[in-house]
């Protein structure tokens, strides 16, 4: 029994302060305490369309000038913006043979040793993302 809270309690943790977070980053929604009651049951849930609900959402209220932060699975985001796009994206630098074909991009770029972080400054950033054409959006 004690197990289970504990996995119970963790899970709160990854979905209240990860997953699908506010904008206070430790509280999470009571509604998730009811769906937990039985973990045989909850592992049987599809989380994905809810995460990108929860982000999409986010990402649209984070625009308004009143916002000053953004919450949701922003590593969902950083990924999505590696794969597609090349503002902010590490360069692989692999020194060695490593096998990367079929790894997710996560994956890929994750690796210190394979990855070269751009250190350029939020302006730049802004300024490249600004100055996007549709032809270099993958």
């Amino acid at each position: 029994m004690d197990f289970l809270r504990h996995v119970r309690a963790y899970i709160l943790f990854i979905l209240g302060c990860h997953i699908l977070s506010d904008t206070s980053g430790s509280e999470i929604h009571l509604q998730y305490l009811t769906i937990m009651e039985d973990l045989v049951v909850f592992s049987t849930y599809s989380l994905g369309g809810a995460i990108l609900a929860h982000l999409y959402r986010e990402l649209g209220v984070a625009t308004r000038p009143s916002r000053a932060n953004i919450v949701g699975c922003i590593h969902l985001l950083q990924i999505w913006a590696w794969e597609h796009l090349h503002v902010g994206r590490p360069l692989l630098r692999v020194p060695f043979p490593v096998e990367l074909h079929g790894l997710s991009v996560g994956f890929k770029r994750n690796e210190d040793r394979l990855r070269e972080l751009p250190v350029e400054i939020i302006i730049s950033y802004r300024d490249e993302l600004d100055s996007l054409l549709d032809s270099q959006v993958i």
